[in-house]
């Protein structure tokens, strides 16, 4: 990852926000589940939730072409 990085003298910087953007994710998704469940909604918006963002996610990496 950090041959692609586009400053070096800001690697730990970049690499930083690289790793928060990575777990951000992981921790805050246990939260928004736990919620939908805690108001009675079931698990069923949690998955429905769960796709959308995986389509969105999709989509947004379609246009990446190549590195610079």
């Amino acid at each position: 990852m950090a041959d692609v990085l586009p400053d070096q003298q800001a690697r730990a910087k970049d690499l930083g926000i690289l790793n928060v953007a990575n777990t951000g994710g992981q921790a805050l998704a246990p939260v928004a589940s736990s919620a939908l469940v805690g108001l009675g909604m079931g698990y069923s918006p949690a998955f429905i939730g769960a796709m959308a963002a995986c389509a969105l996610g999709a989509i947004l990496v379609v246009p990446i072409r190549t590195i610079r």
